[in-house]
Order: structure tokens, then C-alpha cells, then sequence
């Protein structure tokens, strides 16, 4: 989005003194430079210790960088924390009127304005007049956004929080902020919700050992962190409750059809998850249930092995290479997840959870299209039989 710039960040540095020891310093975020414009929304992901807080905390003017500079147009508000500096001993009226003072908005016709707009978003007329250090989290998210959105600030910043607090409060504060995003205000993000990034931010950075690793449209981003964070080989073991068959499901993983060298699946590609099962001799006939999540962790589909007989994998003793189909245009762009069971009936013998996982690109000559432009990518997108007849009139 063009617009005149609320933020640029230009070769951001930043190290910590490790305690007990005046020689060694453990640098945390290391020449961080991008800008946000009116109006935009960046998301920012990575694995815990790679520089996240540390980074919003600078933005906020809470900690001072040891190298580089921080440029800021407008007003910002930051909600880092639950506290958000209240002070416990404090009602929530009484914090609300100081915050309103820090502020610059002390007048006493606007205060008791901005005290009932705060007050009816966090819903808290019962417990307002109460020391806020007898609140629960969830009042503590409700009186702190409220707080901190109802001024319209030019640019929001927000860690991780809105995890905490009631699902029916989280749509209320997604409103609010989409709002704010309506009225141009900017927004930064931080979350381990990568369906909550996707959703809420249009670009996304993702930090690594205290640099920028990647940057771009949010759900690029996000698919790439998802296929840097490879899994391992497992074995998965009989885990049924007082049964000890001797079962083990290993060697998983995904198998391009037609190019088994590509690292790549493309929308136009077929594909196979291939399994070993080893079977000892007194275990039971079992079936084969694999389930297939979207990046949100969301189920996107489930299967058992269609058949007329009563189990796929016999009884007894013996060891099963398993393959299992994936037709092409099927899955959209992104990344999925697989978990397998093996069961027997109403019996779990193995759970396989996220055991592996599977990236699908778009097709080269589409890349360009109008529908791979950007936006919403929705994970089913199966190829249909289009008839159009012109309408002949008589």
C-alpha cells in the first residue's frame, strides 16, 4: 500500500550483557532495517529467542538500540503485555484516568468520555471501580486494548495477546483492529498463530538468530517457515492402553509421482505418502486413516482406505510397504500436514501426529494469473467440467 511513511527501521542492532559476566554480551538483533507505510499491516514470526519482543520493545522506545536508528510519524500505541503499565493497587477507573493523563488527555469532559468508550468495549462496568490487581488475565487483554486502540493511534503494536481472553472478545478486538486498518492506521503483529498472521497482516517478516531471514506478502512467509522447520524420521510404536503388540510405523514421507528427484509438488502434480508398517505375529488385522490440516491446523480431509473387506493390513506377522494416492488438482498453493492412524475398529494401535508434510507450488505458466496475484488462497481447488452455451433467441 503507498502512503506516507509511519516507521522506518534502518540497521537496528541490539545486545544484552549476560549477568554474571561483564565481558560477554549476547547480541539479540543484528542490522534490522524495513519500513511500514499508512495504512499497512506486517506480521512477524519466528521461533522463540530469535529477536521478536526484543524488536517490538525497540520500536515501542522501551529499550534504546545499540546500533542504528528508529524513525516514527505519529502516535503509537503498544500493547506488549498484560499490565500495560497499570498499577495494581489501582482501580481501572483510576488507571484509565491516569493512562488518560499521560497522555495529554486530561480534560475532564474528554477523560470521562474516553473512560466510558474504554469501559463499554472491555465490558467491565461491574468490575471497573475494582483494584485492577484482582483481575483475572482476561479483564486485564479487555481494559488494555480498549486502552490502548480507542485513541486511533497511527500505528498498533501487539505481542502475541490476543491468544488470551474468550473467543467471542478475540472477534471484537479482530473488528476493532480492522477497523483501525480501515481508518489507516498501521499495524505490527507478533504472533506463533500463523493462522492469525495470514488473517491479520498483508506482509510478514520472519526472524531468525536475530535477522531478517525472509520477507513478503504474509502467507509466502509463513509457507516458507512451515517448509524450513523440517521434521525428522520417527518411528511411531503400539500405543493402545494394555495391549503390547508389537507393531512399528516408520520411513514416512512424500513421494513425487512422475519426478521423484523434484523437491517441488505442483498443483498439476499427483503424489504419494508412502509408509513401512512391520508387523510381529500376534498382532491383529488393522486399518489405515490418514488426515490431511491445512496451515491453520485445520482438518481439511480424512480417509480410511476404501475397501469392501472388513480390514486393509492382515493379522499376523509381516512387514507393509503402504502407499497412499493423492490425485493432482487437488490442493491448492501451500503447505499441509499429515497425520496417520493405524487402528483396529474402534482401537488406535498408532498415532502418527504431523509425521510429515507436504508443499504445493503453483503451476509455472499460471504464476502470473490473476488469481495467484495475491489474497486469500483457499486449500481445495479441484479442476471442474465447464460448459458455457450461448443462449440463442428466436
Amino acid at each position: 500500500m503507498s502512503g506516507k511513511k509511519v516507521l522506518e527501521v534502518n540497521k537496528v542492532s541490539k545486545s544484552f550483557l549476560l549477568k554474571g559476566n561483564s565481558a560477554n554480551h549476547l547480541k539479540v538483533l543484528s542490522e534490522i532495517s524495513f519500513s511500514l507505510n499508512e495504512g499497512e499491516s506486517l506480521g512477524i514470526i519466528g521461533k522463540n529467542g530469535s529477536g521478536k519482543s526484543t524488536l517490538l520493545k525497540l520500536i515501542s522506545g522501551i529499550i534504546k538500540p545499540d546500533h542504528g536508528m528508529i524513525s516514527i510519524w505519529g502516535k503509537v500505541s503498544s500493547i506488549l503485555d498484560l499490565g500495560f503499565g497499570m498499577i495494581p493497587e489501582l482501580t481501572g477507573r483510576e488507571n484509565i484516568d491516569l493512562w488518560c493523563r499521560l497522555e495529554g488527555k486530561a480534560t475532564r469532559g474528554r477523560t470521562k468520555l474516553l473512560i466510558d468508550e474504554i469501559v463499554d468495549f472491555a465490558e467491565l462496568w461491574d468490575f471497573i471501580d475494582q483494584p485492577v490487581k484482582n483481575y483475572s488475565n482476561g479483564m486485564y487483554l479487555r481494559l488494555a486494548f480498549a486502552a490502548k486502540t480507542i485513541i486511533q493511534p497511527d500505528l498498533l503494536i501487539i505481542d502475541e495477546i490476543m491468544t488470551i481472553g474468550d473467543v467471542m472478545f478475540q472477534e471484537k478486538c479482530k473488528t476493532k483492529i480492522n477497523e483501525l486498518k480501515t481508518a489507516g492506521a498501521s499495524l505490527i503483529f507478533v504472533s506463533h498463530s500463523m493462522s492469525e498472521i495470514v488473517e491479520t497482516c498483508a506482509d510478514c517478516l520472519l526472524l531468525a538468530n536475530g535477522q531478517i531471514e525472509k520477507s513478503g506478502s504474509a502467507r509466502s512467509v509463513v509457507d516458507f517457515y512451515l517448509d524450513t522447520n523440517e521434521q525428522h524420521p520417527v518411528e511411531f510404536s503400539c500405543l493402545a492402553d494394555g495391549l503390547s503388540y508389537d507393531m512399528l510405523l516408520n520411513e514416512i514421507k512424500v513421494e513425487h509421482i512422475l519426478s521423484p528427484a523434484s523437491p517441488k509438488i505442483y498443483y498439476s502434480d499427483s503424489f504419494n505418502i508412502s509408509m513401512k508398517l512391520e508387523k510381529g505375529g500376534q498382532t491383529p488385522a488393522c486399518n489405515v486413516i490418514i488426515y490431511v490440516y491445512d496451515y491453520k491446523g485445520l482438518v481439511m480431509s480424512d480417509s480410511v482406505v476404501y475397501r469392501k473387506q472388513s480390514s486393509f493390513i492382515p493379522a499376523g506377522k509381516g512387514d507393509f510397504n503402504i502407499k497412499i494416492y493423492f490425485p493432482p488438482f487437488l490442493f491448492n498453493r501451500g503447505t499441509y500436514t499429515v497425520s496417520i492412524e493405524i487402528a483396529e475398529r474402534n482401537t488406535v494401535l498408532i498415532q502418527a501426529q504431523n509425521c510429515c508434510k507436504f508443499i504445493v507450488s503453483t503451476d509455472e505458466w499460471e504464476k502470473d494469473e490473476p488469481w495467484n496475484s495475491g489474497g486469500h488462497f483457499y486449500p481445495f481447488r479441484p479442476r471442474l467440467d465447464w460448459v458455457a452455451q450461448k443462449v440463442i433467441e428466436t
